[in-house]
């Protein structure tokens, strides 16, 4: 199992902005961005989820369960997701979150990580039509203010 990094699993819309966003940091911030996942299922959900909010034990029965590499007691002192249960309605569970990093270097620099941001900017411009028609909007998770997910790049529905 592990994670999926299927972009047909993503709406086709979302599949055409995410490859778009990537092209965009390559040609003009000459950094390249690999997508890490797609589409998740509840067993992994329910690992991220259990991630610093139960014990270290627990977490990794979780994430080898779902076909994810075990984490430290460090890593499990910060929780990395808000949401408990996937379903086909909400980002990752419905094809509409993809997460993207900096292809070789997950603690890239703030540059990098910002450049994900730029090119989502530039999507939003790019696909502004089809956005309008789909009553949507391309988000970046390192925009939030309660919960930064710099990775997370989501087709919000119904803006």
């Amino acid at each position: 199992m592990g994670l999926n990094r299927n972009l047909d699993d993503l709406q086709p819309l979302f599949k055409k902005i995410i490859i778009y966003i990537i092209e965009q940091a390559k040609e003009k911030y000459n950094i390249d961005l690999k997508v890490n996942e797609t589409k998740r299922s509840q067993e992994i959900q329910t690992a991220y989820f259990a991630q610093g909010r139960q014990s270290l034990i627990i977490v990794n029965q979780l994430r080898e369960k779902a076909g994810l590499y075990t984490i430290n007691d460090k890593d499990n002192q910060k929780t990395i997701t808000r949401v408990e249960n996937i379903n086909t309605e909400v980002s990752h569970g419905a094809g509409l979150a993809c997460d993207v990093v900096p292809n070789g270097n997950w603690s890239s620099s703030p540059l990098d990580w910002a450049v994900i941001g730029k090119c989502v900017v530039l999507a939003n411009g790019k696909f502004v039509n089809e956005l309008r028609e789909f009553k949507g909007k391309v988000i970046w998770g390192g925009n939030w203010s309660k919960f930064t997910d710099k990775p997370h790049i989501e087709l919000e529905k119904g803006v």
